[in-house]
């Protein structure tokens, strides 16, 4: 499994709150900017049911070239939870 964040933070503001935010949460997972002058088009490439909510959550399975996206958080166990459901 690959963990793949986004972050929809300015340019500006990477090395100010970014970076500091990952560091001071100990967070190993590759990050990715999305530098893009409208990022609202990302919204139906993602998931057509995404209202543009953060957070938001797509799950790739490449084996079974399936996609499911979960708009919002989730409560303790619920990722857990729908990673087994989806065969993560």
């Amino acid at each position: 499994m690959k963990v793949l964040l986004i972050t929809l933070d300015f340019t500006e503001q990477l090395e100010s709150k970014v970076i500091p935010f990952l560091a001071s949460h100990a967070i190993k997972s590759e990050v990715q900017l999305l530098d893009e002058s409208n990022p609202n088009k990302w919204i139906p490439r993602v998931s057509e049911d995404w209202s543009g909510a953060i957070p938001a959550t797509l799950f790739v399975n490449t084996n079974k070239k399936t996609r499911h996206f979960h708009e919002g958080s989730f409560k303790e166990g619920e990722l857990e939870a729908k990673l087994a459901e989806l065969g993560l």
